[in-house]
């Protein structure tokens, strides 16, 4: 839904951005690009980035600024998540983990999107920015989710990080979606302890309470009658392994919180699934 509605009556503004793309992905498609990486160790890498890290941001966030983005600048990778990267996705060479620094760029709209791949292209033509892979996941390479962004992969003396660039709207909905994806991580890796660590060590405790409103700015309370009524309604609309273990007033008239009690992972991700898709 979120690439509809950029979509919609733009059809120009669409063919633009895909042909762009497309020459972009041939220019840069580097198979597997690496850092020039003194030794090949989680450690080795965490320091490569402290001391080129600042480069490459300044120059990424200068692109993004300059086409009217937003530059949202991402949290370092730790070595505990690069060891595991290269484990599982590169047969342990950690040389090719090239989004320990990482950030996106926010557009507004398909025109300033187009925008910023315009820059891309200045800037590699100029000299100013080394782009070692360009990775077209609007078009051709979408997610079976229907997630869609586009990764541009860039060089700073011999370091590589990733850009993101994506259209507000869409990348919302990756938020939302990434919390089930670490779950999904947790319980492949972990077995057992899989509940605990995603509840409690992946930070999704908050996302165990509901905020409530009705329409038209009345109380869900109010309009309910009672409080047990509202926890009984409550009961039969969740999926099983989830249930209610306190309704109250969030400190003002109109919204209620419902605090939840989860049995199981499965009953987590099914429950986000109906909230952000239903």
């Amino acid at each position: 839904a979120g690439w509809q509605s950029y979509t919609a009556r733009k059809g120009a503004a669409v063919d633009e951005l895909r042909d762009a793309c497309a020459a972009l992905v041939e220019d840069f498609h580097e198979a597997e690009p690496r850092c020039a990486l003194p030794a090949n160790t989680p450690s080795a890498l965490v320091d490569m980035a402290s001391h080129h890290g600042a480069a490459l941001h300044e120059a990424l966030e200068r692109l993004v600024t300059r086409a009217g983005g937003e530059y949202v600048h991402g949290p370092q990778k730790a070595a505990e998540r690069i060891a595991e990267k290269a484990k599982n996705d590169y047969d342990g060479d950690v040389a090719r983990v090239v989004d320990v620094e990482r950030a996106t760029g926010l557009f507004d709209s398909l025109e300033d999107l187009n925008a910023a791949v315009s820059v891309l292209r200045e800037a590699s033509g100029d000299g100013s920015l080394t782009i070692r892979r360009f990775k077209d996941c609007f078009f051709t390479d979408q997610f079976k989710s229907g997630y869609r962004d586009l990764k541009v992969n860039v060089e700073v003396s011999g370091f590589v990080g990733e850009l993101q660039l994506n259209l507000r709207r869409i990348k919302i909905v990756k938020d939302h979606a990434h919390k089930l994806y670490n779950v999904d991580r947790v319980v492949d890796e972990d077995g057992d302890e899989a509940l605990y660590r995603a509840i409690v060590g992946l930070d999704l405790e908050s996302e165990q309470v509901l905020s409530l409103a009705a329409d038209g700015g009345q109380s869900v309370l109010g309009a309910c009658g009672r409080i047990s009524l509202l926890a009984e309604a409550l009961a039969e609309a969740l999926p099983p392994g989830c249930e209610v273990a306190n309704v109250y007033n969030a400190g003002g008239a109109v919204h209620a919180h419902v605090r939840l009690g989860i049995a199981d992972v499965c009953a987590l991700a099914r429950l986000r699934d109906a909230v952000l898709f239903e």
